[in-house]
């Protein structure tokens, strides 16, 4: 198959589809978001899950899927900043279950494992977590991600009260949303988990530049003043929405890892925050998490966001106008094995800032769904 070109749209992007919203078909949701939890059995601890399950469906949709038997497109499964809990991204997510194929999306986000085998600490250990989590989670609202893992590799959950399990009479793949270090989660899904993940959208990405800590948290601080600044520009609700989660997960991660050293007279667990921003610096390329199965991939930059410096992770020197060259070299890097594949590879930079996944939150949720072909038509 030969490889479909990559695509850019760069600048002040505001969708290329009609200017009107998209008609929703009566998709509502609750007034508020709900954050549930449970607890997951992994590498000898116990490991605590929170999510908010999104399905914005309407009961004749629902009723359609079960007859079919399956969904009309994925379900989304989008991975949140650092330190920060599911509903902080609200205002993204409803617009990304407003708007997509299937009307799902969970967010989950868990504490930082560190069992007793090294190599299952930090992020590698998330990778199975939270795929178990999503997995359980769906299987419960009766829809059953394709392939389901085995039972006897299926890890111990609790914390959802005595609700049986049953196997799911709808089918299901996933696509992997990640924001920020969300995007490393995402990629490594996707990579860990290749038979469930058929596509992968990744918004203010970490993940595509060699650095330490040091300077990684440097340019999240000058990003972060940069952002204050939002207020005066009537973006005050977003952005304290986003500071006091990060700091709510920054002290309840703290917290819990306290109590934890305690609890199990495990000293180094007090390492677990130092561990999940090391993790921040993760570097992503073919080389260590291939996905060239996935045949969709769409990565969004924002133009003003100085933190994932677009010029500093994709190489665009020019965010008006990216140059042939610059874009191949962005895919040669990071996605040749989907190169090769015939992939539909999306690049594009989008208004706004670090932050632009709330303050510009439809046009970007528009970006990610069209770049993944899951933008419910307008008819």
């Amino acid at each position: 198959m030969k490889p479909n070109r990559p695509q850019t749209v760069a600048g002040r992007w505001t969708g290329a589809g009609p200017t009107n919203p998209i008609p929703e078909r009566g998709r509502s949701l609750p007034g508020r978001p709900r954050t549930e939890q449970l607890e997951i059995a992994f590498n000898r601890e116990r490991v605590k899950v929170w999510y908010n399950l999104i399905d914005a469906r309407t009961a004749h949709e629902a009723a359609a899927d079960r007859d079919r038997g399956s969904l009309k497109g994925p379900v989304l499964v989008f991975l949140t900043g650092h330190a920060q809990r599911p509903v902080d991204a609200y205002p993204f997510t409803t617009r990304l279950a407003h708007l997509s194929r299937s009307g799902i999306v969970m967010a989950p986000v868990c504490d930082t494992p560190f069992g007793i085998e090294p190599s299952w600490r930090g992020d590698a250990g998330k990778d199975m977590i939270l795929m178990e989590a999503v997995r359980h989670v769906l299987l419960k609202r009766d829809i059953q991600v394709t392939p389901s893992p085995s039972p006897e590799n299926a890890m111990a959950v609790s914390g959802e009260g005595e609700r049986a399990v049953h196997p799911g009479r709808i089918t299901a793949g996933l696509a992997a949303v990640g924001w920020s270090h969300g995007a490393i989660l995402a990629r490594r899904l996707c990579h860990a988990h290749a038979g469930a993940f058929s596509a992968l959208a990744q918004v203010c990405p970490a993940g595509y530049a060699r650095r330490d800590l040091g300077p990684l948290l440097m340019a999240f601080t000058r990003e972060s003043l940069g952002i204050s600044r939002g207020i005066l520009r009537g973006q005050a609700r977003d952005i304290l929405r986003a500071g006091w989660g990060i700091t709510r997960g920054l002290w309840g991660d703290g917290a819990r890892s306290i109590r934890a050293a305690l609890n199990h007279r495990q000293p180094a667990k007090l390492i677990r925050l130092l561990l999940d921003l090391r993790d921040c610096t993760a570097y992503c390329d073919d080389m260590t998490l291939a996905v060239e199965h996935l045949g969709h991939v769409t990565v969004i930059f924002g133009y003003g966001d100085t933190c994932m410096d677009v010029a500093i992770q994709a190489g665009v020197t020019n965010v008006n106008a990216p140059s042939d060259e610059e874009l191949q070299s962005f895919w040669n890097r990071f996605f040749p094995g989907n190169l090769s594949a015939g992939s539909r590879l999306v690049l594009r930079i989008l208004p706004g800032s670090h932050l632009a996944p709330l303050t510009h939150c439809d046009t970007w949720a528009r970006g990610v769904l069209e770049g993944l072909e899951q933008l419910i038509d307008a008819r």
